[in-house]
């Protein structure tokens, strides 16, 4: 029976955070492998440190194996299948692979599993598009340093806004971190790699949920009632539209012509340091105490 397995790369120890960067495929008769250099280098540029030379050498010991190992089934010396790419051996890299380089646990695959079926399975699950891959890792990396961080218990991911409970909305909203203490705090994760129009989507919503915001607190805290609301963004390329827009909104947010502040994706720990300080708590704790 063929089996699949993915490898993947530990950017944080202390989060456990791993992406995808190879795939390992095991038929009856040959072993397939392939790895993904681009998610390799970005991930090297998300630790921090240089990984990408020792990855590269400990996946070419892997490579070197698989190369021997298929050269004896072209040469019939392995009908028994004595090779060490077994379910057994995979399942126990899975189970107790501490470094770098982790193993999933191997996977059945039923189908006829030849070269042409294993590219169409490494781009689906391992070659993620470099500009996807940087999209998807940018909300997580800022999503799992908030639920691995004390103000976990002081703020509402990912909370969905209503009309019921805030009636200035058009329809439900969400945003991507809410609190409050005197005042409401929001920030919206915004991805400026994304298609330019969707990225004025994004910012043309949050405007108008700070908006809302706005008006709900002047209802339901203070007639003063004065937010602090935040765009987070990733880098988008250079000379791009995405570029010139982020510094159109730059110029807007310092002559504060919006009604926002727009900051890169680390500027989160500022965030975290803020709403430590000011002893804010869940937006939806404070909602559960207003009359319906």
């Amino acid at each position: 029976m063929s089996f699949l397995s993915i490898i993947y790369l530990e950017t944080n120890s202390t989060t456990s955070e791993k992406i995808s960067v190879g795939l390992l495929g095991v038929a009856e008769n040959h072993i397939y492998f392939k790895q993904a250099d681009n998610k390799i280098k970005i991930a090297e540029k998300l630790k921090g440190s240089s990984l990408e030379k020792l990855v590269k050498l400990s996946l070419s010991t892997i490579k070197q194996q698989i190369a021997i190992a298929n050269k004896d089934f072209t040469e019939n010396k392995l009908f028994d299948n004595n090779h060490q790419f077994k379910t057994e051996y995979i399942k126990y890299l899975s189970n107790y692979s501490q470094g770098l380089l982790q193993f999933d646990a191997p996977k059945k695959y039923s189908g006829d599993l030849n070269k042409a079926v294993f590219e169409q399975l490494f781009n689906k699950f391992i070659n993620m598009p470099e500009t996807e891959f940087r999209r998807s890792n940018f909300y997580n990396k800022v999503k799992t340093y908030v639920k691995n961080s004390v103000i976990n218990e002081k703020v509402d991911i990912d909370y969905n806004l209503d009309p019921k409970e805030i009636p200035s909305l058009i329809a439900k909203e969400n945003v991507s971190l809410i609190s409050k203490n005197g005042n409401i705090l929001a920030a919206q994760l915004v991805d400026f790699t994304s298609q330019i129009d969707n990225v004025k989507q994004h910012i043309y919503e949050f405007r108008s949920i700070v908006n809302s915001l706005q008006e709900f607190g002047a209802d339901h805290i203070s007639p003063k009632h004065e937010g602090n609301y935040y765009v987070l963004f990733n880098k988008p390329e250079k000379n791009t539209q995405q570029e010139k827009l982020l510094n159109n909104i730059k110029k807007l947010v310092k002559n504060k012509d919006l009604n926002f502040k727009i900051e890169e994706g680390d500027y989160i720990e500022t965030l975290e340091e803020k709403i430590l300080k000011d002893n804010y708590q869940k937006f939806s704790e404070f909602a559960e105490t207003l009359e319906p």
